[in-house]
């Protein structure tokens, strides 16, 4: 089988050397035997070549260079498809079976081409094909699989940031911009190195950090308060409550969602009681979704459910995983960074919030550097998002 590849592959080879022949003894005759003048002739020559290579050469090439860097990535891929859809007779299935989900996760540098075309060709096997695919979101896509013309499994396609030890990340989330544009603000606005913006929305400058954020380049939340437990706060026309209709709760997020056009995503804003409810969560993930935005769980509760919903809801997510000054002492926020730094180096990324705050700007001026020199790279959360 080997040798007759080889040979098929030399036989394409020996017919692609004699075309360009073929082609180049045209130009010589053409060249000879008109009697144009020889700039016209020559600038006519080099426009056909360019078509030529525009539209026959560099196409394929590029089909080959996605081809050969994606051939390693779509092994994962194959893999999880084996285990979760594959291991299953859908031929069996009865036509009354329901629509059954299956998520699979890929590097967020996989071509979804390829995958595409690895998975069709293995769900061949068991008589059944990809039925139609749908984008949800930014690393977020939806493959209806069936046998027969009838969706018999949804397969949801995350491409996480493929998190490795070899090239662990940071993302750091600066809550509480919108109240002015202090020094503080306009310091991490200014700040030679990625971060995230979460900015509440309804304040006096709210508007004007998420403009002046995305002039610099920053990454936007929305920042939305969210019902607390144990603390007074306040109930302002932006504030998500457990007893709120889901109607109201939706209508608020859409129009913080339009007073802060260039956010990307959302995170809490206090919010212990809330993200502790699953019919207010899943209300604001659902909404979140329709707007193909993601949402952050702060983690301002150790049992809330946002992050696990968002999962279940197919909602492209992430969670904080330590915050840098609960404590606002230099030496706490420093050590704090230092931690996830060897979160990142331990699990391949991980995610720290801290606030609009001179000292934590201090902090994390002084100590991204030195975590940049032990191979640590610091990019917006988006990038961590699955």
């Amino acid at each position: 089988m080997k040798r007759q590849t080889r040979n098929i592959s030399g036989t394409q080879s020996k017919k692609q050397q004699s075309s360009w022949v073929n082609l180049c003894k045209h130009i010589s005759q053409f060249h000879k035997n008109t009697n144009w003048p020889p700039l016209f002739k020559w600038l006519l020559i080099v426009t056909l070549l360019n078509i030529v290579f525009a539209f026959f050469i560099a196409p394929r090439i590029h089909i080959k260079q996605t081809s050969e860097l994606s051939s390693k990535e779509v092994e994962s891929i194959r893999k999880q498809a084996r285990e979760s859809l594959l291991n299953q007779d859908l031929l069996a299935m009865p036509d009354t079976a329901e629509d059954t989900l299956v998520h699979l996760e890929a590097p967020l540098s996989t071509s979804i081409y390829n995958i595409y075309q690895t998975l069709n060709q293995d769900l061949r096997s068991v008589n059944a094909t990809i039925l139609k695919g749908k984008k949800l979101g930014p690393t977020l896509y939806q493959l209806k699989i069936g046998k027969q013309g009838r969706a018999v499994q949804t397969c949801q396609l995350h491409l996480t940031g493929g998190p490795s030890k070899d090239n662990p990340r940071i993302a750091l989330i600066i809550d509480d911009f919108g109240y002015t544009m202090s020094n503080a603000a306009l310091a991490f606005l200014k700040l030679d190195a990625a971060i995230t913006v979460s900015v509440i929305p309804g304040l006096n400058s709210s508007s004007k950090a998420a403009d002046v954020a995305n002039l610099y380049e920053k990454e936007v939340l929305v920042h939305m308060p969210m019902e607390p437990k144990n603390a007074e706060f306040d109930l302002t026309p932006f504030t998500l409550t457990t007893d709120m209709q889901a109607g109201e709760i939706s209508m608020r997020i859409k129009t913080a969602l339009a007073e802060l056009p260039t956010a990307v995503g959302m995170n809490n804003h206090m919010g212990s009681k809330a993200t502790e409810n699953e019919k207010v969560m899943q209300t604001i993930l659902l909404t979140l979704k329709s707007r193909n935005k993601f949402w952050i769980d702060s983690r301002t509760s150790q049992k809330s459910i946002a992050y696990a919903l968002a999962r279940e809801l197919g909602v492209p997510s992430a969670q904080n995983n330590i915050f840098l000054d609960a404590r606002e002492t230099d030496e706490f926020i420093r050590n704090q960074l230092l931690l996830a730094g060897r979160m990142a180096r331990k699990n391949g990324s991980a995610i720290a919030i801290g606030h609009v705050k001179m000292q934590t700007f201090d902090a994390i001026k002084d100590i991204i550097p030195k975590l940049q020199e032990t191979g640590i790279q610091f990019v917006s959360v988006s990038k961590l998002v699955h």
